[in-house]
């Protein structure tokens, strides 16, 4: 995806203090590709997969103004975004936020605001780079691919999904990712202020990069303290494995393999697999 640079203050003051209103829902498909990129800032993302070979969209757009005239310039100007770049279909809002090049840049302020909601049905078999910023959470489940997912202001969630890589991150909200196949290489789960949620198959072979300044850390596999940035505590606390250690180091699990990094600031990380309660 392009940039994004954010103003969000005054993007939710503008959101709060409008009173005219206009829905829309455009329904649209798209033929197969390798990769998905769906961005938007006031809204929420769900991806479904299912077992056709297009991409199904449902978006759902509201404008809100100050009054009346406004709101029909934002009905001019706003509209639904879709480029294909090689082997990737990209979603959006076009808007005058939108630059030539793409990139959304929110540091100024129009006296209307949108709130774009995506609803997609994907292929099972597709790479994903899914970023919003407030009013709503990422949702994605069923898909097989690399993943990039962002968030600011809520949660994530993956559900039954499979992918050798990806960076799933949020500032002010929990995630929560089951796996239905244990990652190969990279992964990376990072919050603020949420906890972290993972749960992947047994027969887990990673090492864990843990990162938390005041939270805590519990997984349901057996960890080997013999690969450490900072020699951590393992006990055991209600019947699950309980691992302290400073701000940030690193476990095993088997041996060794995917490289999976779990960061909160305050928030709990709980690692466990599927069959763990």
């Amino acid at each position: 995806m392009l940039g994004i640079v954010l103003a969000p203050s005054a993007t939710l003051a503008c959101w709060e203090d409008s009173r005219f209103q206009e829905s829309r829902t455009l329904e649209q498909s798209f033929t197969q590709s390798t990769g998905l990129a769906v961005e938007t800032v006031l809204g929420s993302i769900t991806i479904k997969a299912h077992d056709a070979d297009t991409i199904d969209l449902v978006y759902r757009e509201t404008l809100r103004a100050r009054d009346r005239v406004a709101l029909e310039r934002a009905k001019n100007e706003v509209d639904l975004f879709v480029e294909r770049r090689g082997e990737w279909l990209e979603l959006g809002v076009d808007s005058p936020y939108r630059d030539r090049e793409g990139n959304i840049d929110y540091n100024h302020r129009l006296d209307y605001c949108i709130l774009a909601d995506f609803e997609l049905r994907v292929p099972r078999r597709l790479d994903l780079d899914v970023h919003t910023v407030t009013e709503g959470e990422i949702v994605i489940e069923g898909v097989d691919g690399d993943f990039i997912v962002e968030h600011v202001a809520g949660d994530i969630t993956l559900i039954g999904v499979a992918g050798d890589q990806g960076e799933v991150a949020t500032v002010s909200g929990d995630i929560h990712v089951g796996f239905t196949r244990n990652p190969k290489t990279n992964w990376s789960f990072r919050t603020v202020s949420g906890d972290v949620d993972v749960r992947l198959q047994p027969g887990l072979d990673a090492f864990f990069d843990i990162t938390t300044q005041f939270g805590e850390v519990f997984t349901s596999y057996e960890v080997s303290e013999r690969i450490v940035s900072a020699q951590p505590v393992v006990e055991r606390k209600g019947g699950r494995t309980l691992v302290r250690a400073g701000s940030g180091y690193r476990v095993q699990v088997g041996d060794g393999g995917a490289e999976l990094a779990f960061e909160t600031l305050s928030g709990t990380i709980y690692v466990h697999d599927r069959d763990a309660r």
